[in-house]
């Protein structure tokens, strides 16, 4: 995470979705909550779509790769 004097932001954030983590604790995991365009960190800040809709979504596009550093 740490290369060449500098943090790798895209690495680390990749690396923060994968773990799957609910930082507002509102039933959606923060990758889900990025792909439908609402705000991890905010609880009244919900998709529209289920877990399951998104899940599945997510999924084709590529699951989590969609995430990772290019």
């Amino acid at each position: 995470l740490f290369a060449e004097g500098r943090y790798d932001i895209a690495q680390t954030l990749y690396l923060v979705l994968k773990a799957e983590n609910d930082a507002d604790g509102d039933g959606y995991p923060d990758a889900l909550e990025i792909l439908a365009g609402t705000l991890p960190g905010d609880p009244h800040s919900k998709p529209q779509e289920s877990v399951e809709e998104l899940k599945r979504r997510l999924q084709a596009l590529g699951g989590m790769d969609y995430f990772r550093p290019r």
